[in-house]
């Protein structure tokens, strides 16, 4: 199939059909421009975890860990202290 226009309408017809319109004179192949593969954009809370990873767990403050415990999803319910919080993420990590 070949999209074609008439400078207002766009229609996908037939290679053959395509040559009936193109002999009248109207009509003209519109080209389409390939889509390039775009990756989606990252969240300020997954690049804020990226960096994290290059940091040593026990260098995260409190505010780090929080983002990254709720960008990963991280289940830390029974924990009351910060050493409980970072022993979830480091098994977190090392499930990975």
């Amino acid at each position: 199939m070949i999209k074609i226009t008439n400078g207002v309408d766009v229609f996908e017809v037939t290679s053959g059909a395509y040559e009936i319109f193109k002999n009248q004179g109207y009509c003209k192949i519109v080209e389409e421009k390939p889509v390039k593969n775009v990756e989606p954009q990252k969240t300020a809370e997954e690049i804020l975890c990226e960096e994290l990873s290059e940091k040593p767990l026990s260098q995260w403050t409190q505010e780090e860990l929080k983002t990254f415990v709720a960008v990963k999803k991280i289940n830390i319910s029974s924990a009351t202290k910060v050493s409980e919080v970072r022993a979830a993420v480091k098994k977190y990590m090392d499930n990975l």
